[in-house]
């Protein structure tokens, strides 16, 4: 039965190799894909329409580069007390967290070294021993 277990156990580390191995190659063709290619020249059309952007916009910057003086930041507004016959607000209310499974940490690592100190229960054992 050891050896059925050592058979599984090795059959299934390497799947886990196999599949990693699969992965990391899909990750590196992924990443070659994503590469920026070359780029070809601009047609002569494209480059002629961008320089008539860049004027235009150049255009459109220069008056408003103009400088200016700094205009003073309004106040901000203060801030309006309650009425003192209103109640103060109520916090929402405290809503208990769903409990883990398990429990707390601290709790798990005690019922673990627990189970590491005391072994198996003497109803698990194997009988013919």
């Amino acid at each position: 039965m050891r050896d059925v277990g050592i058979l599984v156990w090795v059959v299934l580390l390497v799947i886990g190799v196999i599949g990693s191995m699969v992965s990391s190659a899909r990750r590196q063709v992924a990443a070659g894909a994503q590469a920026p290619r070359p780029q070809r020249p601009p047609a002569p059309a494209a480059t002629a329409q961008q320089r008539l952007a860049q004027a235009l916009q150049a255009r459109v910057q220069a008056p408003a580069s103009s400088p200016r003086p700094p205009q003073p930041r309004p106040a901000p507004p203060r801030p309006v007390s309650a009425p003192h016959s209103e109640p103060p607000a109520v916090p929402p209310a405290h809503r208990a967290r769903q409990r883990s499974f398990f429990g707390t940490r601290p709790e798990l690592v005690r019922a673990v070294i627990a189970a590491e100190v005391l072994g198996k229960p003497r109803g698990l054992h194997d009988e013919y021993r």
